[in-house]
């Protein structure tokens, strides 16, 4: 049973290190400035290195994004239909850690309104974590896409590819998401067909070491160029002034070529380790628990509120680090006590409830 499980530590650790880029992408008090006195301003461009470099790292969340993307991708490529247990697996995870951080901040104090509180009970519904409800989503339609890329020629695919590069990768970055009506399940279904001519036309070329670290190193390079560029552009066009997260999107071609060749690159490895396999495969459930809305929107403002007034921000990358360090830490622990104990329990009610409904 165990050599059917046993999957390539080498991607594994590759996943891990996507979702530490997540977290530490998660780790700082920016957005909405209307949410929090602690607010950090990383669109505008400026010198203070600090602030620079909080954008890198608010960068690193959607490369991680784009990591995970390609990795799903490769696998499901061959896969033909969505088990109901996978789908319910996710719900259940889902539902399982928006109700600890209810459970969690209204023991802390919080109060929230009747609304925000339903909400609670139904994160994938109302896109507690947009990434999860996206995911869903798209692999509930993955043997579709399946259907579409079995029956599409070579040079069809390729054409496709280039044609969803262009309207998204090119126009619509450049001009903003909201062109060709945008949204970020259509840029899953990209990363779908893209991964899958690469697995099914170039796979024998996707695994060279060489070749996968030049487009690795190629992707990092235009990354920093392009952020640096236009921090320096910034001060002289008023139109770039603030607009340095522009660029921080999934359709980035840079964070695409770094999600290609980062996973190309684990793919060319193989060794076996269980505590990272044991960690990649609680990814989702620390996504879901460090990214829950109500840590997004109270917890971390309030959290950095209280570093400002107490500390200042002179030493802001110290708090950043610190505050991913203990987000990846208690993530990890609470996924691991959850797994260990009542997960299944979660999973086979809700795997009760989705035979029952799609019976009905």
């Amino acid at each position: 049973m165990e050599a059917k499980t046993k999957r390539n530590s080498s991607i594994e650790l590759m996943k891990v290190i996507a979702i530490l880029m997540i977290i530490l992408s998660h780790s700082m008090p920016d957005g909405d400035g209307s949410l929090g006195a602690s607010y950090i301003d990383i669109d505008t461009v400026t010198t203070d290195w600090q602030l620079l470099l909080a954008g890198l790292f608010k960068n690193m969340g959607q490369i991680g994004n784009d990591i995970f993307l390609v990795a799903s991708c490769w696998f499901l490529v061959d896969s033909k239909q969505a088990k109901r247990s996978k789908i319910a697996g996710f719900l259940a995870d889902s539902w399982f850690c928006s109700i600890l951080m209810l459970i969690v901040f209204l023991i802390l104090g919080y109060s929230f309104s009747l609304k925000y509180i339903v909400k609670q009970f139904f994160p994938a519904t109302f896109n507690n974590c947009w990434f999860l409800t996206c995911f869903v989503l798209f692999y509930m339609i993955h043997p579709l896409l399946h259907v579409a890329l079995e029956s599409m020629e070579r040079k069809t695919l390729l054409r496709f590819n280039i044609i969803f590069f262009i309207m998204y990768n090119c126009m619509g970055f450049i001009m903003g998401n909201t062109m060709f009506y945008f949204s970020e399940l259509i840029g899953f279904c990209g990363f779908y067909f893209l991964v899958g001519y690469i697995k099914k036309y170039a796979s024998e070329k996707y695994m060279d070491k060489r070749r996968n670290l030049l487009i690795l190193l190629a992707g990092i390079v235009l990354w920093l160029v392009s952020f640096a560029a236009t921090d320096f552009l910034g001060f002289k066009v008023s139109l770039l002034s603030d607009q340095l997260m522009r660029w921080d999107t999934i359709m980035n071609p840079c964070f695409v070529l770094i999600g290609i060749g980062a996973f190309g690159l684990a793919h060319t490895g193989e060794f076996y380790n269980s505590l990272i396999n044991y960690i990649s495969s609680l990814s989702l459930i620390i996504y879901m628990l460090h990214a829950n809305i109500i840590i997004r929107q109270y917890g971390r403002w309030d959290l950095f509120a209280w570093v400002k007034a107490n500390y200042g921000y002179s030493k802001l990358i110290f708090w950043i680090l610190s505050y991913a360090l203990v987000n990846i830490v208690v993530s990890i622990i609470v996924a691991s006590i959850y797994d260990k104990t009542v997960r299944k329990y979660f999973h086979g009610g809700f795997d009760y409830i989705c035979k029952k409904l799609i019976r009905e």
